[in-house]
């Protein structure tokens, strides 16, 4: 009986055991597919780590040139900046140099206008002092040309 008895024993203990082993497979089996799925889940992460940092890099390479870009575009606004400083400034002095010479060219008129005015005193003072009788070997036209010579020679200086 004794060993009926422990027989019985060890058929309940192998019981146990095969129950328990089935317990623990089906733990193992369950723990397999939480670690398949756990798994699956973190490649998704990864993929969408993966895919988060290309974009994060893409928008820092797309940054950087806008960066660049503004810088060329602000270098670029500095020196047509400069520029049209520059114009302004030669386009008032043009306008100084051009009021200078319109002036210089006035005083000019105006000194010819003088000259000729001074010529035509001279030349009216000139004929009244041909006396008609007095023949010098010139006939009026001569005395004419000779007088509208002197016009000529102070037209020309002032051309110079």
């Amino acid at each position: 009986m004794e060993i009926s008895s422990a027989l019985q024993s060890e058929q309940q203990v192998k019981k146990q055991l095969a129950r328990k082993l089935g317990q623990l497979q089906k733990k193992l089996g369950e723990l397999k597919e939480t670690m398949e799925l756990k798994s699956q889940g973190a490649r998704g992460l990864q993929q969408q780590r993966d895919l988060y940092l290309s974009h994060l890099l893409q928008h820092m390479a797309a940054n950087q040139q806008l960066t660049s870009e503004k810088e060329a575009l602000h270098k670029q606004l500095l020196l047509q900046t400069q520029l049209i400083d520059r114009l302004q400034c030669e386009e008032v002095q043009g306008k100084m140099v051009m009021e200078m010479a319109r002036q210089e060219l006035q005083e000019t008129q105006e000194h010819l206008e003088a000259t000729r005015q001074q010529n035509q005193q001279l030349q009216a003072q000139l004929s009244l002092l041909d006396v008609p009788g007095e023949e010098d070997g010139m006939d009026k036209e001569e005395k004419d040309e000779e007088a509208i010579q002197p016009s000529l020679t102070i037209l020309e200086d002032v051309d110079s």
